[in-house]
């Protein structure tokens, strides 16, 4: 299983989504980094991420604000799962 890293970008506001990245940017300032196992059949390439048909995902904060991939329209979403040391 590929271990990625994922930082977590905080709004600071109400009502407003926090943001996700790839790779660890917390100098960034209100930001977070952890490392998240990324789900069977999906791939990183240059810093993005693939599902299984090749199509780049995007992350978002899912309803429960873990992080989600959304990739192909007809793929299911996949939540990242934190890896555990």
């Amino acid at each position: 299983m590929t271990t990625i890293q994922i930082t977590r970008h905080y709004s600071g506001l109400t009502n407003v989504a926090d943001r996700f990245s790839v790779g660890n940017h917390e100098a960034d300032g209100r930001a977070a980094m952890t490392e998240y196992n990324l789900p069977e059949g999906y791939e990183m390439q240059d810093a993005e991420i693939y599902d299984p048909t090749g199509y780049r995902c995007e992350i978002y904060p899912g309803d429960h604000g873990w992080p989600v991939l959304m990739g192909r329209y007809d793929q299911p979403e996949a939540r990242l799962v934190e890896a555990r040391a």
